[in-house]
């Protein structure tokens, strides 16, 4: 059961470690320092447009609260599936502790703590352990999932344009 679900989780950081890490020393080799400096810049103008605009503040904030809510719901909707009852301001609270345990740790992308505090959470209010590890699990991946594909359709459209780009300088 228990013991299942934490080595399940140290085998998938294991084996995503190291490919998240080769990913991760190509991306900082195509980067330059001149790009980095450029999103510094960016992300200075940006909190100092945080500091004057109090509207855009308040529209991050409403967005940001849309998304807490849709993972919320998404999770309650994946518990109901499988039978299980859990309070809607339950899983509000469980979902919010769960990302950040998934935030603290030291797991890349807390990729397995995430889904254990979630499924102890759970567990202590409705079902057993296992099942609410599957939920958390198979959300997690649903979501990579539907993000991968989003991702990879973003990466064709940009190589696409970046090839245009190299070609017409090149020329």
């Amino acid at each position: 059961g228990i013991a299942a679900a934490v080595i399940a989780a140290g085998l998938i950081s294991a084996i995503f470690t190291p490919l998240l890490k080769i990913i991760g020393a190509r991306i900082a080799a195509v980067i330059s320092s001149e790009k980095i400096s450029k999103a510094v810049e960016s992300f200075e103008e940006t909190r100092k447009l945080y500091k004057t605009d109090k509207i855009l503040i308040l529209q991050a904030l409403a967005l940001t609260l849309a998304a807490w809510t849709c993972e919320s719901i998404g999770q309650l909707f994946f518990l109901q599936s499988i039978g299980l009852d859990v309070p809607i301001e339950l899983i509000f609270a469980i979902v919010a502790i769960s990302w950040l345990a998934g935030t603290v740790s030291f797991i890349p992308g807390g990729l397995g703590a995430r889904e254990a505090v979630f499924a102890l959470l759970t567990a202590l209010i409705a079902g057993t352990f296992e099942q609410a590890f599957a939920v958390g699990i198979l959300y997690r991946a649903i979501v990579y999932f539907e993000i991968g594909i989003l991702g990879g359709i973003s990466t064709i459209k940009w190589i696409g344009k970046w090839s245009e780009k190299s070609e017409t300088v090149l020329k």
